[in-house]
């Protein structure tokens, strides 16, 4: 999937995780624990797994995908409060990291034009042509493999419906904990006495 879809993913495993560490407290107890960090890193670099093993075509081009993900993660970290922006920026990590150990050097090379060696094998079962769900345009000349032609049959449809449910579970993610965000209150009953 996008590179923005992985962030916002990301971010949506680091609010349900926040909702651990709602207690009638000062919020400076609060801060999630190495263990809720090192559990909430690998949920998010799974749900790399299970979004990319969905049928999905790429609506942005890999430059501005992978700005926009970068000032999205950027601003999701900034707009959270200070005790949680550790764990909100080492789930967006660990979202990412697969196509970081498997994309990152082909980027610089193919994208940036960096004098990197490309490794064509994918560590990531998810990146390998029988475990992705990725779906390219077809073109003139291109082969008719309907299981991968975002254009056949009804793959676009498909594309956009999965893009659409992983959104909506990630706005259902943040609904769960909005208030780690600075601009909002803390619940009546997560308030000090």
């Amino acid at each position: 999937m996008i590179v923005v879809v992985h962030v916002i993913a990301g971010a949506g495993v680091a609010h349900v995780a926040s909702t651990t560490t709602l207690c009638n407290a000062p919020l400076a107890s609060r801060r999630p624990g190495p263990g809720l960090v090192a559990f909430a890193c690998l949920v998010g670099l799974l749900s790399h797994g299970l979004l990319d093993g969905l049928k999905h075509g790429y609506s942005i081009a890999a430059a501005p995908d992978i700005a926009g993900a970068t000032v999205l993660a950027a601003l999701w970290c900034i707009a959270v409060r200070p005790e949680f922006r550790l764990l909100f920026a080492a789930v967006i990590v660990s979202a990412l990291l697969p196509d970081i150990i498997d994309h990152g050097a082909a980027i610089l090379h193919w994208k940036a034009g960096f004098a990197v060696p490309v490794n064509a094998r994918h560590v990531f079962p998810w990146h390998w042509s029988e475990g992705s769900g990725s779906l390219h345009p077809g073109g003139p000349g291109s082969p008719p493999d309907t299981a991968r032609n975002l254009d056949a049959g009804r793959n676009r449809a498909v594309s956009l419906t999965n893009y659409m449910i992983v959104l909506i579970t990630a706005v259902g993610c943040v609904l769960t904990s909005p208030w780690v965000f600075r601009f909002v209150r803390l619940p009546e009953y997560a308030r000090p006495a």
